[in-house]
Formats: C-alpha cells, structure tokens, sequence
C-alpha cells in the first residue's frame, strides 16, 4: 500500500503576513536515480504544504493548523508517515506542525546556512526561475503573480537542507570534584556506545563521577555488577613534591597511572623510562614515589646533580 512520508518541514517567516509551510514529501512506492552513484532513492520534493485554497502561499497560524487538524483524519488511517517505516500516531501531526512554527526562520536565515529558494512560475507555457534572497523580495513576487492570477511554486534546491552546527560543550570534571571512575577488564570505563565499550588506560580520560554510589548505579543500569567494579582516584597523590634539606628549591613530578590486563603501571610523564609496576593502582603508585625519592638519595650522597625533569639522566636512575 502507499503512503506520503513527510520527511522535513522549514516554515518560512513572513513578518507581519504568517508563514509559508515549506514541507519535504514523497511517495513510499516512488523512486529516483541518484546523480552521484546512479542508484535508486527515495523521492523528496520540497513545495508549499496548502490544503485548503489552491494558490495561497502565505498562511496565519490559525490557517496552518486548521491545515493540520484535517491531516489527522490521514494519519488515523495510516496514510502519512514520518519516515519509511514509521508513522504518525494520533495527535502528533498537530505537534509536528506546532513545531515548525515554533522554528520558523526567515529567507535571510535559511540563505545564510547555504540553503537556496527558488521561486518556479509558467507565463504564456515558458519556464521562468526566480531565486529570492530577502523576505521583502519573496514577497513582492508572491504578491505580484497572484495579482496575475499566476500560480508559482516554491521550493528548497536541496535535498539535504542545510542547518549549521551546534558547537558541543564537552564538560570537564576534574579529579577534585569527580573522584571515582569505573574498572574494566579492559581498564576504565570511557563511554558506553551503542554497539561496544570503549575503555582507557588513563583514569584521567575515564568517565568520572562524584560519588561511589552514583558510579554503582551507573554500573548496574548495564548489568556488570559482576564484572565492573567503582575505583577511588585519589586526586592529590598523583602529585609528587620531594624536599630535600640541600635543595633550594623543591622538586614537583605528576604521576599517571594506567591499568594492564594484570597490573598497574605508575609512570613520571617529565622523567623518561621512570616507572613501576604494582597489582594495585596504590601500590604502582606508591612503588614510583620510593623509586624517585631513592634515586634522589643516593644522587645527594654521591654529590651528583639531580636532573630537571625530562633530562636524559633519568634513563639511568
């Protein structure tokens, strides 16, 4: 059986006037080649939603869901869908066109996110395109071809419409506020996709989260309260000050730690090759400490220089 599917709607703004209900449509039995790979597509045509008068293009609100009201009666029946296999349920039609109001733009806005309108009108048998780029311009030719009594139609150049991008705000939880993550087999929980976890070796890449009770409730909302369990980072001990009485100046090393199938490794990023292992992330990180701090002992009782952090001396600590 076929059925319409509206794929997109862009009401353009008219201030003043209404709107003009921009929809994208097709037919679910209706095809079209494809100029890129030459493969049957989906039709979508982009024209004036108008049900009610023949030549109107400018709606009023009113106008537009009196327009949606009586598409009810189709979607009751199953003959409008919104995408290839899923339909419209009672009332959401009536939502549908709320929202393209609610979202309406005008020509200036559509334009300047690389969208094109072009304005298509027959006089005496001949094709004429017109590509308005103002509200003022679509409205002055709207206006003077139903004064002469010519119908146009109207529609989007593109089968994709443009919208601009919205810049994600990626939130930064610091180890302070957030101190806890989640262990894997595969070492910390990073992010749940749709189809696999992904997993870090880098607690400080990890998914936090700021209370142990809130990372469990997150571990068994997917069902690995077997295989997971919830870690206390703590956010201070990654920082190493050792002060010796001889130093002018204290010396300040950032440990990272990073989970192994078996171990853990605690590693100095300023100071090549330093690094220890422990079956825990306390113990790895407790075992690099005493390394540093042994190594900068017997440098003061030899009366050798202690190196800067990320000279080469500390290959042979």
């Amino acid at each position: 059986m076929s059925y319409t599917i509206f794929y997109d709607r862009r009401f353009i703004k008219i201030p003043d006037h209404g709107y003009i209900p921009m929809v994208q449509m097709g037919d679910s039995n209706v095809f079209e080649i494809s100029g890129y790979r030459g493969r049957e597509i989906p039709e979508k045509t982009w024209f004036v939603l108008n049900t009610l008068t023949t030549k109107q293009i400018i709606f009023s609100e009113s106008e537009i869901m009196q327009m949606a009201s009586h598409l009810e009666e189709d979607v009751e029946h199953g003959n409008i869908a919104k995408t290839r296999y899923t339909f419209f349920k009672p009332g959401e039609i009536t939502k549908w066109f709320k929202s393209g109001i609610k979202n309406a733009r005008t020509l200036e806005e559509y334009i300047s996110w690389g969208n094109t309108l072009t304005l298509e009108v027959y006089i005496e048998e001949k094709r004429h395109l017109l590509y308005p780029t103002t509200t003022e311009e679509l409205l002055n030719e709207i206006l003077m071809y139903q004064l002469a009594n010519q119908k146009i139609n109207l529609y989007f150049e593109e089968r994709q419409f443009k919208v601009p991008r919205r810049p994600q705000k990626k939130e930064h939880k610091s180890s302070e506020e957030f101190p806890y993550v989640i262990e894997t087999n595969e070492g910390y929980l990073y992010k749940m996709g749709k189809r696999r976890i992904y997993s870090t070796y880098y607690p400080s890449d990890a998914r936090k989260f700021k209370t142990a009770k809130e990372a469990k409730k997150y571990i068994e909302k997917y069902g690995k309260t077997n295989k997971w369990r919830v870690v206390y980072i703590p956010p201070k001990t990654r920082q190493l000050t050792i002060l010796e009485n001889s130093l002018i100046n204290p010396l300040e090393y950032k440990i990272d730690v990073i989970k192994l199938s078996t171990e853990y490794i605690a590693y100095v990023p300023d100071l090549p090759s330093c690094m220890s292992k422990g079956t825990t992330y306390e113990e790895a990180l407790e075992n690099v400490q005493n390394a540093i701090k042994r190594w900068i002992e017997k440098a003061l009782e030899k009366g050798k220089p202690i190196p800067l952090p990320g000279q080469r001396q500390w290959n042979y600590r």
